[in-house]
């Protein structure tokens, strides 16, 4: 139960990242590139993208009706 719930704190967590990254997107017209530099700051893989994902789409989080994040 506390691994669920250490997942269910890292989605949420993420997802205030990439709104505080659509703000970015929306400052500067570009939010294909801020999502990909996001992705490349949080230094995550393939996998871990997926499983953010999933849990993200459990909890009905997503980002302009798009996974919690985008995999470019």
């Amino acid at each position: 139960m506390k691994a669920i719930r250490q997942k269910e704190l890292l989605c949420r967590a993420i997802w205030a990242y990439m709104r505080s990254i659509e703000e970015l997107a929306d400052y500067t017209g570009d939010e294909c590139n801020a999502i990909s530099e996001s992705k490349e700051l949080l230094k995550l893989t393939d996998a871990e993208i997926a499983e953010i994902n999933k849990y993200g789409n459990d909890l009905g989080l997503s980002f302009h009706g798009k996974p919690v994040i985008c995999n470019l």
